[in-house]
């Protein structure tokens, strides 16, 4: 049942550096938020003061405009630092299959983790109420009254679940966590800072500040696990067709929006 059980390959220095794989593994948090921003700003200057449901709204967009800029970002990187930016992924046509299977079988294991973390929060701030206060931790005071084009549902339902996961387990599970190991001379430490900037990124979805924790511990510990997957297969196929499946409902939001409008 073993999978090329090795880590993900380590960085070949004498000196190992910090900043450029800190840098990536927390820079997608600042982009995001500035996405959202934008995306407020812009519904406010137009008469529709709908808050955080506009950053939630564009969310796919502002992503798939990030993930491109992430992949020039590592595309460089790998210039500079002299590496193969595709080895990471360590695609077979001969285990595609298993591959597929083993994807299947993290993104329950993920999707529960993530859930895990999800539900703790709310029973901590909600104790026994906290199914009944779903919404209010969730929706809160946000205004869902949004209209959205057409052109957005169908670009993002398409282009975020493809690029998304390539891009954002080359960034932190192939690039920034092996470095920040050989940085570190820990495994835990190298993955335990991939999932902190893995989680904050996530939190910028929430549209209530009750959400924001309940996030950033949910996508920590999906984080969590993913590195100490990406860091036993050795590979990142299994982990991208993992994260795959877990984005195609995300993909799916600017078209609830849309269909919500019409």
């Amino acid at each position: 049942m073993k999978d090329q059980i090795s880590a993900v390959p380590q960085v070949q220095t004498t000196k190992p550096h910090w900043r450029w794989p800190l840098v990536m593994a927390f820079i997608r948090l600042p982009l995001v938020l500035a996405g959202s921003a934008i995306a407020i700003l812009a519904y406010t200057q137009a008469g529709q003061p709908v808050g955080p449901a506009a950053g939630l709204a564009w969310s796919t967009l502002t992503l798939t405009v990030i993930n491109l800029l992430c992949l020039g970002l590592l595309a460089w990187r790998a210039r500079v630092e002299g590496f193969n930016l595709w080895e990471p992924v360590g695609f077979s046509a001969q285990r595609l299959l298993r591959d597929l299977g083993w994807g299947l079988l993290w993104s329950f294991l993920l999707g529960a983790l993530l859930l895990a973390g999800i539900f703790a929060v709310m029973l901590a701030i909600y104790g026994g109420s906290a199914f009944e206060s779903f919404e209010e931790m969730f929706v809160g005071e946000a205004d869902f009254s949004i209209e959205l084009p057409a052109w957005l549902a169908l670009v993002s339902a398409v282009a975020f679940p493809l690029l998304n996961p390539l891009v954002e387990e080359l960034q932190y599970r192939g690039y920034a966590q092996p470095r920040l190991i050989a940085a570190s001379g820990s495994t835990w430490a190298g993955i335990l800072i991939t999932s902190a900037g893995f989680g904050l990124q996530h939190m910028s979805f929430a549209v209530t500040l009750q959400a924001v924790l309940a996030y950033a511990v949910g996508f920590f510990l999906w984080g969590l696990g993913a590195g100490f997957i990406a860091h036993r297969h050795g590979r990142l196929v299994p982990l991208i067709f993992a994260h795959f499946i877990s984005n195609l409902s995300f993909g799916g939001i600017p078209l609830i929006f849309v269909l919500g409008g019409a």
